[in-house]
Formats: C-alpha cells, structure tokens, sequence
C-alpha cells in the first residue's frame, strides 16, 4: 500500500442496520481502525451488521481473515452479518481466488432483504 493512501472506516445505523464502510485500501499495516470496528459491530445498535465495502480499492489476505473472524463472532452472538458492495475489481477476486465470497450473505444496502 502507498503511504499517501487514506484508509477510512466509518460507521452509522441505517433503519435495522449497523452500517460499517470501509473507502481505501486495506492491508496487514492499515486495517487496525477496521479490526476495531468489527469486534464492535458485535454488540453494536441494530439488528444485523452490513459491511459495506463498495469503497474499498484492495484488501488482502489480513483483510479477509479478519472478516471471516468477524463473521464467525457475529454467529456466536447469533446477530446476522452480510456484506455489501459492489465490489471493487481487487476484492472481488481476493474473495473469489480464496473461495470465500460464498461465506457471505450478501445484501443491497436500503432494502429489507439480502441478495
């Protein structure tokens, strides 16, 4: 990752949703600030959490171990866990390659249901 690139994770409740975007690229040295936000996610407001990462323009293999992680906490504390996009070119195949865009419901931010 480029020094110069900003990583940007942000949080808000949509409707029933816990809304977390993440803009920028994210590896094993810029995604602490995302770690933190997922282990609150758990407990967050809301009656799901929705990881919107449409923004997001890389993400690695850290990246994707701490959204599998995410995702097996947030079935520990049976509260449902999606993730939406569209997907940038790099994400979608980190998911893709690695077989685990499957893991994932998927869900279209503003609606009631996941796709």
């Amino acid at each position: 990752m480029y020094e110069d690139e900003t990583v940007r994770t942000s949080s808000a409740i949509r409707g029933d949703d816990f809304v977390l975007r993440v803009q920028g690229e994210l590896d094993a040295d810029s995604c602490e600030q995302f770690e933190e936000a997922l282990l609150k996610a758990t407990t967050a407001s809301g009656a799901r959490t929705v990881v919107d990462l449409s923004q997001m323009t890389f993400a690695d293999s850290t990246v994707l171990h701490l959204l599998l992680a995410a995702r097996l906490a947030h079935q520990r504390a049976e509260r449902p866990f999606f993730l939406a996009g569209p997907f940038q070119l790099p994400v979608e195949r980190l998911l893709e390659v690695t077989g685990t865009l499957g893991f994932f419901p998927l869900y279209v931010l503003g609606t009631a249901d996941g796709v």
